[in-house]
């Protein structure tokens, strides 16, 4: 089931493939090891992140949860919100490796992002989900329980990622604040280690600025 909503979008003709069927299970078997994974159950879901990587993660639950609920609610595009579960649970991952032993501070945090994640795909793994949900101490049946709600305010970026070109050439990347002016996107770019090497012994003829977009440096030679 999971593998068919996956693989094609509605209406496109499904190409059967057994390794891509493993692929599925090994993901639900990931989601089994970290919703059953030691300290998850006794972490508090309304704790506040108490890292800049649980504050990221959180982040990302409700990046997911807007994703999740527009593909399927507006464009009805099951493989893309089934991609953005399985990201979403890659970056529980990477924030709390399943191999190390969970951070009681972080416990609450990961508990919430996970009971997210079950709530997201059961409509696509409804059992698996059902026994997770009980598994976490539920009494209240996952199937009963309302749709998650992506907070407005973490859908607010305070920071963007922008594209750094040098005559035209994509040369690096920078992260600046949200509508950061040109002398900060350029200092930022000038620390660029790539972008410094196509900066030297050349003179900067014009800086093309796009805010939160693009920052592009026509040079010459010196």
């Amino acid at each position: 089931r999971l593998y068919s909503m996956f693989s094609a979008p509605p209406g496109q003709e499904l190409e059967w493939s057994e390794d891509a069927v493993e692929g599925m299970s090994r993901f639900l078997r990931r989601v089994f090891r970290m919703a059953t994974r030691d300290g998850l159950r006794e972490g508090d879901p309304r704790a506040e992140a108490a890292t800049p990587a649980m504050k990221a993660l959180d982040v990302r639950l409700h990046e997911t949860i807007h994703r999740v609920t527009v593909d399927l609610e507006q464009r009805l595009h099951f493989n893309t919100a089934i991609a953005a579960i399985i990201e979403l649970m890659n970056d529980v991952q990477d924030a709390a490796p399943i191999e190390r032993p969970l951070a009681p501070q972080d416990a609450g945090v990961v508990r919430r992002v996970v009971e997210g994640a079950l709530m997201m795909l059961a409509p696509f793994a409804p059992h698996a989900c059902e026994e997770l949900w009980e598994r976490l101490g539920h009494e209240t049946p996952l199937s009963s329980t309302p749709w998650p709600a992506a907070d407005p305010a973490k859908l607010v970026k305070d920071h963007v990622v922008v594209a750094v070109q040098v005559n035209g050439k994509l040369r690096g990347q920078v992260t600046l604040p949200l509508d950061a002016p040109e002398d900060v996107a350029l200092a930022a770019a000038r620390s660029d280690e790539n972008v410094a090497r196509h900066l030297r012994a050349a003179a900067v003829v014009k800086v093309v600025h796009v805010k939160n977009r693009l920052l592009n440096i026509v040079v010459r030679p010196a």
